[in-house]
């Protein structure tokens, strides 16, 4: 919908693959997975909170996972609620960390239950003004041990989110190239054994079309194709 609120959540969406308009009307000439749906959450947030989460990343330690952030502007009041999903869509509360008061403060919270499979994390930050915001959403899975993708956000217009899955701690070089293979976009980063969340920023004034985000590590490399609007 054009103006999303609470009420549409739990909505699920699907895409629909047809060569013309006309055939997407058409039950026999379009195609869909009839499987799979995306459902939409609606969060509402209400007052924006003065605080930011960077350089959040997951890890597994001992067969648990260990999330790490940095929190900038962060107020005395505030409180760290760690939400954890075994879905992707529903989210409970595991745990929270009261915020240190200060310009820049480093956090680590462990899950107290082993993963199995895949889980997905995200952090709730609130106040005793009733502010509160959240994280991107970080996903992690048991056996994972080469330099991967977790999440790209794609498309993209203005930021081009993406999270990547290192085997170890050390430095990424990432391009983003144009579809003629020139480097529009070019950053390095480090990250954390684990999954960490990156981003290019700036990306606003980039041609709308097809693009290549490419990512490499001590000789490996990994393409993803990413769609700017």
């Amino acid at each position: 919908p054009a103006n999303t609120t609470p009420a549409n959540s739990n909505d699920k969406y699907r895409v629909l693959v047809g060569t013309s308009i006309l055939n997407l009307l058409n039950l026999g000439c379009r195609a869909t997975d009839v499987t799979n749906a995306v459902t939409l959450s609606v969060i509402t947030c209400d007052p924006v909170l003065d605080l930011e989460v960077v350089n959040l990343t997951a890890s597994l330690v001992n067969s648990r996972t260990q999330l790490k952030w940095t929190a900038m502007g962060v107020d005395a009041a505030a409180v760290f609620h760690v939400e954890k999903s075994t879905d992707g869509n529903n989210f409970a509360e595991i745990g929270e960390l009261p915020a240190d008061a200060g310009t820049a403060s480093r956090y680590v919270f462990t899950d107290p239950v082993s993963l199995q499979g895949r889980a997905w994390y995200r952090l709730r930050t609130g106040n005793t003004n009733g502010s509160k915001s959240y994280t991107r959403v970080l996903a992690i899975s048991q056996g994972e041990k080469d330099l991967a993708f977790s999440t790209v956000v794609n498309p993209f217009s203005h930021v081009l989110l993406f999270d990547i899955l290192s085997p170890k701690r050390a430095s990424l070089e990432v391009t983003l190239l144009d579809a003629g293979g020139r480097p529009v976009k070019a950053a390095t980063f480090e990250v954390q054994s684990g999954t960490n969340q990156l981003s290019f920023t700036n990306t606003g004034a980039l041609t709308p079309g097809m693009y290549i985000l490419r990512v490499e590590q001590e000789g490996k490399s990994i393409f993803r194709k990413v769609m700017k609007q």
